[in-house]
């Protein structure tokens, strides 16, 4: 119920919780239930490894230049991205996870 009601006004959300609470599987289960033809979905987990332009690259792989600098999921579908352990990419020397700047960026528009 709480899944369906944040998608329904196409907000951004964070689920947060402890280790084994099951979050990433409810998540799953839910994005599985969509229509394939309406609402397109892309899970990505982050790692210490990952980057951003490892990001950007996983998500330009689901999307498609519209007009000018727009992008979106194929066929003017909408598009749910699901990204795991949101925080375990690495830190800068300042203590920035610049790769979590990208994805700040992302929600922010």
């Amino acid at each position: 119920a709480l899944l369906g009601a944040v998608t329904s006004v196409d907000e951004a959300a964070l689920f947060v919780g402890g280790p084994g609470t099951a979050k990433t599987t409810a998540i799953k289960q839910f994005m599985a239930g969509f229509d394939g033809d309406e609402i397109g979905s892309k899970s990505i987990t982050f790692s210490s490894l990952t980057t951003p332009m490892t990001f950007q690259l996983a998500l330009e792989a689901s999307v498609e230049k519209r007009q000018g600098k727009t992008y979106g999921p194929p066929g003017g579908k909408k598009m749910i991205v699901f990204v795991d352990d949101v925080s375990m990419p690495a830190m800068n020397e300042w203590g920035d996870q610049v790769t979590n700047e990208v994805v700040r960026q992302l929600l922010e528009q």
